[in-house]
């Protein structure tokens, strides 16, 4: 058994979780398993446009990673230096104070957080939220491509789709390569609860990296 292992950056790979492999030999035959991973925590609520107002200024919205990061995202909002809002969350109760204006925050936004679409200027809210509830990921989805291999067998035919994990679950799937193939790339995405696929942000300066084992 050989292990091989793919570092990169979200700056070499234009911020999607893709890692690169480069082969000693054809792979022809060859059986992949996946060991270990290092990459981005899936989004806790996934990044969206025009989330807040105040007046004629818009705010967008970044991936958050967890209900927490959300709070700090929102509490990031800032006019001409100063926060539009300030957002808490303790473990089981959320509160959102607007400051000197009135902060008008996206429908489904509000909606998810159980606070009304208008926040008055210098009054808070607080709701009960259940953060799994909320949570928008379900899984992570690793799929080769570069190299056609057997991975997972759906609707009687071989997919490229090679393992299926949850947050902090390791992949331990294994895949076949079926052609001589010596270069090939895997790629991480996310599925969401509604089953939309999409790509895994990576920022610049982050590192990426997956370990495999190759058995001829």
């Amino acid at each position: 058994m050989k292990v091989v292992r793919s570092e990169t950056t979200g700056l070499a790979t234009a911020n999607i979780c893709t890692l690169p492999f480069v082969l000693p030999k054809s792979a022809s035959g060859a059986e992949f398993a996946l060991l270990r991973t290092r990459i981005p925590r899936m989004p806790f609520r996934f990044a969206r446009e025009a989330q807040a107002t105040v007046g004629q200024l818009l705010w967008d919205l970044y991936d958050a990673r967890s209900l927490v990061h959300l709070c700090e995202l929102l509490s990031g909002m800032l006019d001409a230096g100063t926060p539009i809002m300030e957002a808490y969350y303790n473990g089981y109760e959320f509160e959102v104070c607007a400051m000197g204006n009135a902060v008008t925050l996206d429908a489904d936004l509000a909606a998810a957080l159980g606070v009304p679409t208008v926040l008055a200027a210098n009054q808070c809210y607080t709701s009960a939220i259940d953060e799994e509830e909320m949570n928008e990921s379900a899984y992570y989805r690793f799929t080769v491509e570069g190299m056609n291999v057997h991975g997972h067998y759906e609707d009687g035919a071989y997919t490229q789709i090679v393992s299926e994990v949850r947050q902090d679950e390791a992949p331990t799937d294994t895949f076949t390569s079926v052609d001589n193939s010596r270069g090939f790339s895997v790629r991480v995405t996310v599925v969401r609860k509604d089953g939309t696929v999409e790509q895994l942000y990576v920022d610049n300066d982050e590192r990426i990296t997956m370990w495999l084992s190759i058995e001829h």
